[in-house]
């Protein structure tokens, strides 16, 4: 309350009026909310201004990033950027206007997802052990593997072994903010066996007492070997593709493919044709002065065409 006193300096007299002065500087509240989180699994965060004051005689007023016309005056906005977003109240009845400030962070972090060198399955190498140590490591991080060998046993594992070819992935999720990578790796299998060819059957003879036998229309080159095995192989000529032998009887060829180390086999016979003929010179006779001449008698020797 304000008083003027108005005093009339040649008589004395003075006289008094009351003026009131009333205030209305209340502020507005104005409440943000909490703090915001970006993520992978959370790509927008909604902005909470209900806890602001509210109705016709108030206006709202949001500033940041992500902040448009479209959104500016909405009291709870839908953003999607990282930043520090500022909520302005204004009462218009009274002008007065209050602030508040919300952070908005952002975790958007992908892990490393690596899955190796491709790998190939052989005839000697029967599984395989799939390569993720490369990836990144911690209690948030989640090994998903796919593939044609995956199971429920394997398929979380970093580094689990598989027995079949063909394309496998690797998918690493960050289980505190749904940010995932994924890389691929390939197993190839090369199972194919070479070709075995002993040959021919032959026959030992008291002619030809000797063979070579003929492994010549097996696979040949640089990365094949070959291993004879029978009663006429030894040291010198077992790694030959046509050794000679002198035996008979039952010989096994072993080709081998280095490269994948398969193997195939085959087998030829030798056999031995050693039947003598039948002879017989008859019996003996003495020549004599009389019986000056003598007839040999061969006819029950062995006769015939051969």
């Amino acid at each position: 309350t304000y008083q003027i006193v108005v005093t009339n300096t040649t008589n004395g007299c003075t006289a008094t009026n009351d003026v009131v002065v009333n205030t209305n500087a209340v502020f507005p509240t104005a409440s943000g909310g909490t703090d915001g989180l970006l993520t992978c699994a959370q790509p927008a965060v909604v902005l909470d201004g209900a806890g602001s004051s509210s109705g016709p005689n108030f206006q709202v007023v949001w500033a940041g990033p992500d902040i448009s016309v479209a959104n500016q005056s909405q009291q709870s906005p839908s953003i999607t950027k990282a930043g520090t977003y500022i909520l302005t109240i204004t009462n218009t009845t009274n002008s007065c206007v209050s602030k508040d400030t919300v952070v908005v962070d952002e975790d958007k972090v992908v892990p490393v997802a690596a899955a190796g060198q491709d790998l190939k399955l052989d005839c000697q190498t029967l599984d395989v052990t799939l390569d993720g140590s490369l990836s990144d490591t911690g209690s948030t991080l989640v090994y998903l593997w796919s593939g044609t060998g995956i199971n429920a046993g394997n398929q979380n594992q970093q580094s689990p072994t598989v027995t079949q070819p063909g394309t496998y992935n690797l998918l690493v999720t960050n289980s505190d903010n749904g940010c995932s990578a994924q890389d691929a790796t390939t197993v190839t299998q090369d199972i194919a066996a070479p070709t075995a060819s002993a040959g021919a059957n032959l026959t030992l003879t008291c002619l030809q007492n000797s063979q070579s036998i003929d492994g010549s229309a097996s696979s040949a080159g640089a990365n094949f070997t070959y291993i004879w095995q029978g009663p006429g192989i030894n040291t010198g000529n077992f790694d030959k593709l046509n050794p000679v032998v002198a035996d008979s009887g039952t010989y096994i060829l072993i080709v081998t493919n280095t490269q994948n180390h398969c193997t195939a086999t085959d087998q030829v016979y030798v056999a031995l044709d050693g039947d003598f003929p039948v002879t017989n010179a008859g019996i003996d006779k003495t020549l004599t002065c009389q019986n000056d001449t003598l007839q040999l008698d061969g006819s029950l020797s062995q006769a015939g065409a051969g």
